[in-house]
């Protein structure tokens, strides 16, 4: 299960083509189960926190990251990077990799998108994601999908998924 996530509203977003694309690529793949996920509209920030509601929230499913292997983060503007720690503190996610490498069950973080080779300052001593795709093939994004769908069936922990995900061409850990 993969939840594809964009840094912003739908509401900022939604004439983006990009989200469906990769939905469309994932959903492609035998035995990859993708959904899709927004940053909730500023007038609903309130009532999220309130009831303790992830911001991570698929579309489909209504659930949040803890039950997806793989979260892919789509950087489309370099702007949106302040956008991942709230994103991750208010969905129960660790900003340090080295955290949610520890934890087995918690989803890889992946970031992408056209301005994912723009965020260096997220890439320190403990990175706000576990690797970057900086990559826009449609057969490099399946293939990263099929490792991440194999890998997760043969009971790879994360380390070794990352090992294996480095053969995919655009992936920078």
């Amino acid at each position: 299960r993969v939840l594809f996530a964009r840094l912003s509203t739908y509401a900022d977003t939604a004439a983006s083509f990009t989200h469906s694309l990769l939905y469309q690529i994932a959903a492609g793949v035998e035995g990859v189960f993708p959904d899709l996920a927004y940053l909730p509209p500023r007038a609903d920030l309130a009532l999220f926190r309130r009831d303790r509601i992830p911001w991570l929230l698929g579309t489909q499913s209504k659930r949040g990251p803890e039950d997806f292997e793989l979260l892919g983060l789509s950087l489309s503007i370099v702007q949106e990077l302040l956008n991942v720690p709230a994103l991750l503190r208010e969905s129960g996610l660790p900003l340090s990799k080295r955290e949610r490498l520890a934890r087995a069950d918690l989803p890889l973080v992946l970031l992408g998108g056209a301005s994912a080779l723009y965020s260096t300052v997220a890439w320190g001593g403990d990175p706000w994601v576990d690797a970057v795709f900086i990559g826009e093939d449609p057969a490099a994004i399946r293939q990263l999908l099929t490792i991440c769908r194999d890998g997760r069936a043969a009971g790879l922990d994360k380390r070794s998924l990352l090992d294996a995900l480095a053969a995919v061409p655009g992936l920078l850990e």
